[in-house]
């Protein structure tokens, strides 16, 4: 994450970046209601992030910061604020199992992006498919 104190002149919200090792870039201050200060989120490939997970931690940001303003034309190694986070477990291979769990005999559902690929598309599916599941046993019982 970069923070700064002033916008950068950037033309987009969010970019899906293809061929290198950053994978995704928002404006994150762009999200209602985050207008204050400027600050971009950028997301590494998750097979970058798979092969560094264990390097230096001052490493991994001058690389990203690297990275980043080659793809955007400005420098964020001077942002006035800088953070890193490793969500190790984040985004899972895609599963083949079910959408969502119901337990019958306890009255308890679960979903989630983790059953079948951890993003927020996935986590809506899961969700959907539940309410729908829940939906058709409740029509049932009347």
């Amino acid at each position: 994450m970069f923070g700064f104190q002033n916008s950068l002149a950037i033309d987009f919200d969010a970019a899906l970046v293809r061929g290198e090792d950053i994978s995704w870039i928002s404006v994150n201050s762009s999200k209602p209601p985050r207008d204050q200060a400027f600050c971009l989120l950028v997301h590494s490939t998750n097979k970058w992030s798979d092969e560094h997970i264990v390097d230096d931690r001052n490493q991994v940001m001058e690389y990203l910061c690297q990275q980043t303003s080659e793809i955007i034309g400005h420098d964020v190694c001077k942002a006035d604020h800088i953070a890193l986070h490793s969500w190790r477990y984040a985004n899972i291979q895609k599963q083949m199992g079910e959408t969502y769990l119901i337990d019958q005999n306890e009255n308890i559902g679960v979903c989630g992006d983790w059953l079948i690929q951890g993003r927020v598309e996935p986590a809506f599916t899961s969700g959907y498919e539940l309410a729908n599941k829940i939906g058709q046993e409740l029509n049932l019982k009347k």
